[in-house]
């Protein structure tokens, strides 16, 4: 098909409904986490991205790995073996539903949004993690890397020992996470749904007024 005919609609952001946490309570113990959201498909890389915590875990004693989403018939076991093997089950907790009432909590109470991707069509979960205020490290390469443009931490996700660097970077630099988390903020404004409904309805008035 002629390039001339092709129309790219990007998705959009319910910012209703994702938005940064308020600060938290300091008298409150909750463990910092890294959280991942999704189903348990093998592109979606969760075995690199497991090695590349447990690469480092031992630095950050408090640090939990939280990854949502649907089990995978056959990946999810072996990436139960592999938590068991790396002896990080009390690090890594896989939570198989998460109400939807509940999500925007999850996202925004994260230290940061990990999505390594080997390919992904869009990855709408980056752009609903920094309407939360959450950074976010995703993977060169993938729909993702357009989704985000510069305001995400992009890594090579068929990389273990980048994909560890740039977590402990992440994890070890506030002032990385800040950077990240307001142009996040500020990219995500472009996504909305009344943005994608109006690009819609242009490209679908060009196509009828070609057919016309």
């Amino acid at each position: 098909m002629p390039l001339e005919r092709i129309a790219v609609i990007p998705l959009g952001v319910d910012l209703q409904r994702f938005q940064p946490a308020a600060p938290p309570d300091p008298r409150q113990a909750n463990r910092p986490y890294l959280l991942h959201v999704g189903q348990a498909y093998p592109h979606k890389n969760l075995a690199r991205l497991i090695r590349a915590f447990a690469a480092v875990a031992s630095a950050e004693p408090e640090l939990q790995l939280v990854l949502a989403g649907k089990p995978h018939a056959s990946e999810t076991p072996r990436l139960h073996a592999l938590v068991a093997e790396l002896g990080l089950q009390q690090r890594v907790q896989f939570r198989p539903y998460v109400p939807s009432a509940a999500l925007p909590g999850l996202m925004a109470g994260a230290l940061a949004f990990v999505y390594p991707s080997l390919w992904e069509g869009f990855g709408l979960p980056v752009l609903e993690a920094m309407a939360s205020g959450t950074p976010v490290l995703t993977s060169l390469g993938s729909g993702t890397e357009e989704a985000a443009g510069d305001a995400a931490l992009l890594v090579d996700p068929w990389d273990p020992g980048a994909l560890a660097a740039a977590l402990r970077n992440l994890i070890t630099q506030p002032r990385l996470r800040d950077g990240l988390r307001q142009r996040g903020l500020e990219r995500v404004r472009g996504f909305s749904w009344e943005r994608t409904a109006q690009t819609t309805q242009t490209a679908v008035g060009a196509m009828l007024s070609a057919l016309g």
